[in-house]
């Protein structure tokens, strides 16, 4: 019986230090999991914000700012744009830049419809109200766009 009693204790012993080491096993995996997304994601895309910050930062600061005309200004946010398409190019985001053409609903949103007054514009993008992106091929998000839709009366025809 004491045998048995040894053989129990010893059995306890050893599943506590393994649970022990399972637990320090679960740490280290989900510290090297942080530390990856952190180093290989989320830092990048941290240094792209902060460095655009910084430009933004530093325009907000100067005195010549209520100097500048109109036209400056507007190169100013184009070139903040392309900044952010830049920042956005190194995780991997594309816009979507179909163009004009037929709606898309794989990859386009319709947040409104106009009248067209030809038969052929029906389903056709008249406007992008906001730009789509996609990150490695998936859809993040939808263009936004203002689809026509003809009314069944072509123009020049008569209702009569």
């Amino acid at each position: 019986m004491a045998e048995l009693h040894r053989v129990f204790e010893e059995k306890i012993r050893d599943d506590v230090t393994k649970g022990d080491l399972f637990e320090k096993l679960y740490r280290d995996l989900a510290n090297y999991r942080d530390d990856f997304v952190f180093a290989n994601i989320t830092r990048r895309v941290f240094t792209d914000l902060i460095r655009l910050f910084d430009r933004v930062d530093a325009l907000v600061e100067e005195d010549s700012v209520a100097h500048l005309q109109r036209e400056d200004i507007l190169d100013q946010v184009r070139s903040f744009r392309s900044e952010i398409l830049q920042a956005l190019r190194r995780q991997e985001v594309s816009i979507i830049d179909d163009g004009p053409g037929s709606f898309d609903e794989m990859v386009q949103e319709a947040v409104d419809v106009a009248a067209v007054p030809r038969r052929e514009d029906d389903q056709k993008v008249l406007t992008v109200v906001s730009r789509g992106f996609r990150h490695r091929g998936r859809l993040l998000r939808p263009e936004c766009v203002v689809v026509g839709r003809f009314n069944g009366v072509e123009e020049g025809q008569d209702n009569g």
